[in-house]
């Protein structure tokens, strides 16, 4: 039998996903996600995440990134 092959995601690629799809606008609305803030500190190498980030080329996803930094105190 053959096996099926899965790759994990990167949390910054997950991260960015999420808050590419999400309709968040504001500090309150990241606030009530509840997210982890320390795991997330753990997890995510921030400068990876800036430079994923440019490939996404998009102001709006920039804005929600700096929210959640300044959420989360990153």
């Amino acid at each position: 039998m053959g096996r099926d092959v899965y790759q994990k995601a990167e949390p910054e690629k997950v991260i960015l996903d999420f808050f590419n799809l999400k309709r968040i606008k504001t500090k309150d609305e990241i606030e009530a996600l509840r997210l982890n803030e320390i795991a997330i500190k753990e997890m995510v190498d921030f400068q990876k995440l800036d430079n994923y980030k440019l490939m996404f080329n998009s102001k709006v996803l920039n804005q929600r990134i700096k929210m959640l930094k300044e959420v989360i105190n990153a």
